[in-house]
């Protein structure tokens, strides 16, 4: 080639030590499975501090809050208080293990002879902020784990 040239090459051996960084840095990540169960940790007591879903509608509001002035779910707070995870290698699960969160996140009959209808008011679940948090945590991982 006559005049002026540049030759770009690839350092494979950097690369190869970047993929051998994150491969090892994805068979375990407990981390950030971990801020991901405290960020959606978060947003469910968001969710109950504003009295909306995961999917942005207002929950019906419950007689005794109506009565009372007070917050849906929230009279002695046991229910907002019990929301935790469990972060593994590959995983995060969250949300409550009292026995009367899921007929107050889903809604259905309870009480004796299941007479009462309560709606169904979800506090567990993932929104577009969420994703976001979820993203951004996996993203910032990998990233440092490949440095």
């Amino acid at each position: 080639m006559a005049g002026v040239s540049i030759q770009v090459g690839l350092d494979t051996k950097d690369l190869e030590e970047a993929f051998a960084r994150l491969e090892t840095a994805m068979d375990d990540m407990t981390e950030p499975m971990d801020a991901i169960g405290a960020g959606l940790d978060s947003s469910m007591l968001s969710r109950f501090e504003h009295e909306t879903g995961p999917d942005g509608v207002r929950w019906t509001p419950s007689q005794r809050a109506l009565l009372t002035g007070g917050q849906t779910l929230t009279h002695r707070g046991h229910l907002r208080a019990s929301g935790t995870h469990i972060a593994s290698r590959h995983s995060v699960m969250q949300g409550s293990n009292l026995v009367y969160a899921r007929p107050q996140h889903a809604g259905g009959k309870v009480g004796r002879g299941r007479k009462v209808t309560l709606p169904a008011r979800p506090f567990v679940g993932v929104d577009g902020d969420d994703r976001t948090m979820i993203h951004d945590t996996i993203q910032d991982f990998l990233e440092e784990a490949a440095r």
